[in-house]
């Protein structure tokens, strides 16, 4: 059985002449976040192709066209890339893990958990997270877990506006503030690998929209990012590198495998004393999805 990082890959300089027969009728791929879709794929061990589709490249993966890009060099690295973050990860699950330094340990406090649980600040490329919705157009993310998320974006135009002005006004001093609270400070996510958004999740969605459309306000909390690295318990220097750097706190335990039950809880508990309250309809689904199957049967019995 072959390694998910030997996904098979295949670079023409030019179409074939089936390919030049039919170039229109490779099958475009629905994936919204094209670099998500591409690392879930080589670890899948799918057949990733590069090759020419008219006047463009594309990548595909099993057939289905993922990516185009211009120029052959430009699928390449995206290909690249994908492969060298697989091939990383797949390094580090068999290496010993270095201790966190103490100041990424932190803990997050919440009225039902008042011990606290325990989260690792880490920085992570905007491409990678999953927050419930998509910013480009509100609509939920097909790559989320259903049930999990208790606001809906896509209906509620008033979250969709808070999105959009939180991006425009972004403001980096309480994106980057070192708090136990879930409601401030860096977004609560998953363990890798393609983390999704538990705590913070319209937070989330600012950011990555500053990075897509206002990039005085990226650059500006990428600036801040940079300046509180050491903080953090991070470097700076691998900050430097990246494209869209994010700071998030690793939740430890969950991940997006874990039961929908536990993530919908954790969600739950990250989300309690909101200033911004629930309306009635939403507060009772949010509960209702927080319980346990065993929860249920224990109702059922009263």
């Amino acid at each position: 059985m072959s390694h998910p990082t030997q996904a098979r890959l295949r670079i023409s300089n030019r179409a074939s002449p089936r390919q030049k027969a039919a170039p229109a009728r490779a099958r475009r791929s629905t994936c919204a976040r094209v670099p998500v879709c591409l690392l879930e794929a080589l670890r899948a061990g799918a057949r990733v192709e590069i090759s020419q589709h008219r006047e463009k490249w594309a990548v595909t993966v099993d057939g289905e066209v993922l990516a185009r890009r211009a120029r052959r060099e430009k699928a390449e690295e995206l290909l690249e890339a994908a492969k060298s973050e697989v091939a990383a990860a797949a390094a580090a699950s068999l290496a010993p893990h270095a201790p966190a330094a103490a100041a990424q340990r932190t803990v997050v406090i919440t009225p039902q958990r008042p011990q606290g649980e325990a989260a690792l600040y880490t920085v992570v490329e905007a491409s990678q997270l999953v927050p419930s919705h998509r910013t480009t157009d509100f609509q939920p993310d097909p790559l989320y877990p259903a049930g999990v998320q208790e606001r809906s974006y896509h209906s509620d135009q008033s979250e969709r506006l808070k999105v959009t002005q939180g991006a425009q006004q972004l403001r980096p001093e309480f994106l980057l503030a070192r708090t136990p609270s879930p409601l401030d400070g860096p977004p609560l996510v998953t363990e890798p690998p393609s983390p999704i958004v538990l705590g913070g999740n319209g937070r989330t969605m600012m950011v990555l929209l500053a990075y897509e459309r206002f990039p005085d306000q990226a650059k500006a909390y990428r600036a801040a990012l940079f300046d509180a690295a050491g903080d953090f318990g991070l470097s700076s220097r691998d900050i430097a590198r990246m494209k869209a750097p994010i700071l998030v706190r690793q939740v430890e335990g969950l991940s997006r495998s874990s039961p929908r039950e536990e993530l919908a809880a954790a969600v739950r508990r990250f989300n309690e004393g909101l200033t911004q309250k629930m309306d009635p309809t939403t507060a009772a689904v949010a509960q209702a999805r927080a319980l346990t199957p065993d929860s249920v049967r224990a109702l059922g019995r009263l």
